[in-house]
């Protein structure tokens, strides 16, 4: 039996795969579940060479969700990557950054993940933001309990977060309150509003399965 641990971040996700307590593994990227994919950009030379890698993208986001001002701002280490992380992100639209619930136009980094291409959304996260292989709750195990946690919470000036509050429980107090754990351990790079960071809106969901 494993167990496996889904987190996405609108717009983004990721997903922590869990075997038994006695063998943890690596976290592993999920599959893209957003509209913003690249894949169909993916150059064909470097799929020939087996080529992969992130692409960090600066852009200003207005309060529209549309994308501006785009330049790659750290290189995937392949030119042909990154020029098509560029066009893919400046045909782009994501959702508005909001700050007290208001839509807002701020500057960011968004990462567009050369594996089976897809961007992760804006912020961009300053680590990998999954959760480890222990974060499925002992207690959890043994009852089969399972669900789906959504959340919210601010990103703070310097990435960090804060105000984690569950918005829809999954039902079991345990499942809950190690969302909130992890959520709580995660980072983002700044979002930058007049040359200064800002503290914006955050969501995400923590999807708990055994299988």
């Amino acid at each position: 039996m494993r167990w496996l641990v889904f987190m996405a971040l609108a717009p983004s996700i990721a997903v922590a795969q869990v075997p038994a307590p006695s063998a943890p593994t690596q976290s592993m990227p999920a599959e893209p579940r957003f509209e913003n994919d690249c894949t169909h950009l993916y150059p064909a030379a470097a799929a020939e060479i087996g080529a992969q890698g992130v692409t960090l993208v600066s852009v200003r986001i207005a309060a529209n969700g549309s994308i501006q001002n785009a330049h790659v701002a750290q290189t995937s280490g392949n030119a042909d990557l990154d020029k098509a992380a560029l066009a893919c992100v400046s045909d782009a639209r994501t959702k508005p950054i909001t700050s007290g619930g208001t839509p807002i136009e701020a500057d960011t980094q968004i990462g567009v993940v050369w594996q089976r291409s897809y961007f992760t959304g804006a912020p961009a996260p300053a680590f990998r933001n999954l959760c480890s292989s222990g974060s499925y709750p002992p207690i959890a195990v043994r009852l089969n309990h399972q669900g789906e946690v959504a959340l919210s919470f601010t990103i703070a000036e310097g990435g960090t977060v804060k105000n984690v509050t569950v918005v829809k429980s999954s039902g079991y107090d345990e499942l809950d309150q190690a969302a909130i754990a992890c959520v709580t351990q995660f980072r983002y790079r700044p979002v930058i509003q007049n040359g200064k960071p800002i503290a914006i809106d955050g969501t995400t969901v923590v999807k708990w399965l055994m299988r």
